[in-house]
């Protein structure tokens, strides 16, 4: 049965939800010279690149798909069983979220990382981008803009979230076996 719907099934999906309709929607933003900002409703996580992840050869694209890993470790079981839309101000990594699908081979160990986790916890997912003119709170955040950010989230109650230094593994090549 497989098979046969495998075999004639042309990779577009029956259901196409609109914005609205999203259970959530996280913001994300690399800012390659200095680290990472992640937002959901009042949740947040910021950190800084380590010194060897700074001009250390890993693309933008790569940076930014990392994030979604990152998010996904940190939030997970709070996405469980829902519709997660990632707000991304990086055109390729929308593409590559959308068709599940990479050239690069270290982009691709992330997207097998982070579609493991989806399917973990029965998120369903999607990208969508924003220009990182409109992705202020998570731009802030990248740039340990705190007042800036703080600005921008005044009324919202926060919760920092920190990310487990195990998670900086994910990004190194050769990390779970796969090449």
């Amino acid at each position: 049965m497989w098979v046969t719907f495998l075999d004639s099934f042309n990779g577009i999906p029956l259901q196409v939800w609109r914005e609205r309709e999203w259970d959530a929607q996280l913001f994300s933003d690399a800012a390659g010279s200095s680290g990472f900002g992640l937002y959901w409703e009042g949740r947040w996580c910021a950190e800084e690149w380590p010194s060897e992840w700074k001009g250390g050869g890993r693309s933008i694209a790569f940076l930014e798909f990392f994030l979604l890993i990152v998010a996904v470790c940190l939030w997970g079981w709070e996405l469980s069983h829902s519709r997660v839309l990632f707000r991304v101000d990086n055109l390729a990594v929308v593409q590559m979220v959308n068709r599940q699908s990479a050239r690069e081979a270290g982009l691709l160990q992330l997207l097998r990382v982070f579609v493991l986790h989806c399917l973990r916890h029965d998120i369903q997912f999607s990208a969508k981008h924003v220009p990182g003119v409109h992705n202020d709170i998570a731009d802030a955040l990248s740039r340990s803009q705190w007042e800036r950010f703080h600005g921008l989230t005044t009324g919202v109650a926060l919760r920092r979230i920190r990310m487990p230094k195990a998670l900086w593994r994910v990004g190194e090549p050769g990390c779970f076996g796969w090449s």
